[in-house]
C-alpha cells in the first residue's frame, strides 16, 4: 500500500479532481479541509472532508496541518491549496510546514507573479507568449475601451488582476470571468457592478480563437 497521503485545502470540484487523480494513480484516499462543505467533496468516497469554519485563518491552518502531520508520522504528506487564497496561504507559510511536500513557487516569486500586470512583465522579460492585454487600475469611460485604445479587437475577456483580492469583496452579479462583445460593456463592469472595495486592477484580454475551438486565454 502506498505511503502517500494527499491533503487539500478547499472543497470544490478542483479539490475532487486532485483527489481523483491521486486515487487513480496510487489507489489512495485524500483528506481535505475547508470553511464549509461542498457536494464534490462532501459526498465523495475517496475524500475525508472536515469543515473548519475559520480555515482561511493562517494560524488555524498551521494548527490543523501540524495536528494532522503528528497523527500520520512516517507518511509522505502532499499538500495542495485548491483555491487561489488557500494556495497563497500555503506558499506564505511553507517554511513552517516542513512535514509536507507542498509544490509551488517561493513566496517572493509568487508575490511577483500572482497579479496579472506583474505576471505579464515576467512573461515579457523571458519571451513567454501571453494574451494581448490592457490593465485597468481605475474605472474608465467607453472612449478608453475602443479597439484602437485597447490595441486588439472585440470580443474580449475581462477579469480581475488579483483573484485573491477580488473574492474577498463579494457583490451582486459577481463572476470569475466576464466577456464583453462590444465596447459599452466594460464601463458597466468597471463603474456600476463593482463596489469601491473591489476596484483594483482589471485585465482586459483579447479573446483567442484556435482552430474550431474558442477559448479565453
Amino acid at each position: 500500500m502506498s505511503d502517500i497521503i494527499p491533503v487539500f485545502l478547499g472543497a470544490d470540484l478542483n479539490c475532487y479532481n486532485f483527489a481523483r487523480a491521486f486515487h487513480e494513480a496510487y489507489g489512495v484516499e485524500s483528506y481535505a479541509y475547508g470553511r464549509y462543505p461542498m457536494a464534490p467533496t462532501k459526498y465523495s468516497k475517496i475524500i475525508h472532508f472536515t469543515t473548519v469554519p475559520d480555515m482561511d485563518n493562517e494560524d488555524t491552518m498551521l494548527r490543523i496541518l501540524h495536528e494532522f502531520a503528528a497523527q500520520h508520522k512516517g507518511k509522505r504528506l502532499y499538500l495542495f491549496g485548491c483555491t487561489d487564497d488557500y494556495a497563497a496561504m500555503i506558499i506564505r507559510r511553507k517554511a513552517e510546514l516542513t512535514e509536507y511536500i507542498a509544490p509551488g513557487p517561493a513566496a517572493d516569486l509568487y508575490g511577483s507573479i500572482q497579479k496579472k500586470a506583474e505576471f505579464y512583465e515576467v512573461c515579457e522579460k523571458f519571451g513567454i507568449p501571453y494574451p494581448d492585454s490592457k490593465i485597468l487600475t481605475a474605472p474608465v469611460d467607453a472612449a478608453e475601451l475602443t479597439e484602437d485604445k485597447l490595441g486588439f479587437a472585440y470580443p474580449i475577456i475581462v477579469k480581475p488582476s488579483s483573484s485573491v483580492d477580488y473574492w474577498k469583496h463579494p457583490f451582486d452579479t459577481m463572476k470569475k470571468v466576464y466577456t464583453a462583445a462590444t465596447p459599452p460593456r466594460p464601463p458597466r463592469l468597471s463603474k456600476r457592478s463593482m463596489p469601491a472595495a473591489t476596484r483594483t486592477a482589471w485585465s482586459c484580454r483579447r479573446w483567442c480563437r484556435a482552430a474550431t475551438t474558442t477559448c479565453a486565454c
